[in-house]
């Protein structure tokens, strides 16, 4: 379960809010709304 640097809360990965722009995923904490990751959907995967 992560744990936000921001507030100190711990979700579930499946409270955290997340949005995608243009093939980048956007994470980020649901209490405080600060960034917790990104990560892009078109890197090469093997």
């Amino acid at each position: 379960m992560p744990t936000c640097p921001g507030c100190h809360e711990t979700f579930d990965v499946d409270e955290l809010d997340d949005h995608r722009v243009e093939g980048v995923h956007h994470v980020h904490c649901p209490g405080c709304g600060r960034a917790l990751g990104t990560y892009n959907e078109h890197a090469d995967r093997e």
